[in-house]
């Protein structure tokens, strides 16, 4: 278990927030329309998968959302806190 929680909060810490994701690759240009497009796709899946549990996530925003660092506009996780 030690080691899965290891590789799991490892992993994490590869990622991006969104708001870092802007300023890096997006700074003065924005980002290009298929990763706009590709990150709505998630959010809009994330949040609609939320209420079907009845969750609701009081603080979504860029800070809050880890984005893999690689050429398929993944995101990995959106942040939540008890």
């Amino acid at each position: 278990m030690t080691s899965t929680l290891n590789h799991l909060l490892y992993s994490l810490s590869l990622s991006m927030n969104l708001r870092e994701v802007l300023k890096k690759y997006g700074k003065d240009v924005g980002l290009h329309i298929k990763a706009v497009r590709s990150y709505s796709q998630q959010l809009f899946l994330a949040l609609k998968l939320l209420k079907r549990c009845n969750i609701l996530h009081a603080d979504i925003k860029p800070d809050n959302i880890l984005v893999q660092c690689s050429h398929s506009f993944k995101i990995r996780s959106i942040q939540f806190i008890d």
